[in-house]
This record gives structure tokens, sequence and C-alpha cells, in this order.
């Protein structure tokens, strides 16, 4: 009854497209910087500003950096391409995936009054409110033991 009046509703895989992300492609620039290439065309296709992605990478990684034109990250330290793919895809889900629908085509908003982010779904109509990205957090980073 549900798939027929409307498909998209139904968990039956109606329109339901599958998050496809860029993989970041990342390149070494001396002995200390990482260049993330292709940074400005992933914030296009999740349709989220440049400052906020890096704000949310600076955070994670514990590092800084800045914005080239023609859409290239030049961070400071030495980053895997893994690793800004695993930084990515908890930015995924924290600020762009929606909760309820698992669509990807989400809003982000800044409520003026409270300051707070808002994510708002285009497909469901879904809102909620996320974190500020706080400059002061440590990443969630395994560090290898030493064996010997």
């Amino acid at each position: 009854f549900l798939h027929g009046t409307n498909p998209s509703l139904s968990g039956g895989g109606g329109g339901r497209k599958k998050i496809t992300l860029q993989l970041p492609q990342v390149a070494r620039e001396g002995t200390k910087k990482t260049v993330f290439l292709n940074f400005g065309g992933i914030c296009k296709s999740i349709h989220r500003q440049q400052d906020h992605l890096l704000a949310y990478m600076g955070a994670e990684l514990g590092t800084s950096g800045n914005i080239q034109d023609g859409g290239r990250l030049v961070i400071k330290g030495r980053f895997t391409a893994e690793g800004i793919a695993n930084v990515l895809k908890r930015y995924m889900m924290d600020y762009v995936i929606c909760q309820s629908c698992r669509s990807q085509d989400t809003v982000l908003m800044r409520d003026a009054n409270t300051r707070l982010y808002f994510v708002s779904c285009e497909s469901c109509g879904a809102r909620r409110s996320v974190a500020n990205i706080s400059a002061g957090y440590v990443a969630r980073v395994e560090r290898r033991k030493k064996v010997g």
C-alpha cells in the first residue's frame, strides 16, 4: 500500500540513491604539508561551505590548513588519503546525512538567534540540530603501540 502511493517512502529501494563520495586525492608538498587536491569538488558535491569543512578537518586532525584558489586545501602535517577519508565519513554522518531517511539532500543552516546549526532534509523534511565545531577538540585517532 505504501509503495503504491509514495514509492520514495517505502524501503523497497524505489528512489533510493546510494551515497557516493569521491575519494580524497592527496599529495605531499615538501615534507611537512599535505595537499587535498579535490577539496573544492567534494564540498560542492555535499553542498557545504568550504570554511565549515575546513574547520571540522582542522579540529579533527588537530592541525590548521588554508584553501588555495582552485579548491585545493593545504594542511600542515603528514596525512594519508585513508585518514582524510575517515574524517570525511565522520563529517558526512554528523553534518550531511539525514538521520531519518539517510538522504544526502540536506541543507546546513545557522539560526541567527540561538547560533545553533541545523541540518534540514530536503527529502523528508526532518530537522535536527548539530553540534558546533570546537577547535579544542582532540581527534579520535588510534595510536599504534610500539612493539619491542
